[in-house]
């Protein structure tokens, strides 16, 4: 038996769907009804439902809690943990918010994240002719 925050005891083998339960309810929550407890902010209860999607080995919903947080290198950490291909596609999220921001490091993620056609048209934008040629010559 285990006893969670909610005062109440429950089996060790309903243990990770009172964690999941948990997460979700910091995930859903306002502001309003947390008014008072170390959960407050939204980013507080953002970075207690990643830690508890980490401790019970939710990978998937760990690195789109850090996405929301705006942490992507802690979200691509982890995102091999869940398959290559979700990697891939946090890589392409990642390039696709740099590039809609004019961040200078979206043709360096276009590159990463094997969008090569999108590094040279970024490069070329950012009139950065070398790097865009040598990348257009590979």
């Amino acid at each position: 038996m285990v006893e969670l925050a909610e005062n109440r005891v429950i089996h060790s083998a309903q243990l990770p769907n009172a964690m999941q339960a948990r997460a979700e309810k910091l995930q859903k929550a306002s502001g309003m009804s947390m008014i008072g407890t170390q959960y407050a902010k939204k980013e507080d209860r953002l970075k207690e439902a990643a830690n508890v999607m980490l401790k019970s080995g939710r990978f998937r919903d760990f690195c789109e809690i850090q996405c929301q947080l705006g942490n992507w290198k802690k979200a691509m950490a982890f995102a091999p943990a869940v398959s290559i291909e979700y990697w891939q596609e946090l890589s392409e999220r990642h390039t696709e918010e740099l590039r809609a921001a004019g961040n200078d490091k979206a043709p360096v993620a276009a590159l990463i994240s094997n969008q090569c056609n999108l590094a040279v048209q970024l490069f070329m934008k950012s009139e950065d002719f070398e790097d865009g040629k040598v990348l257009r010559a590979l």
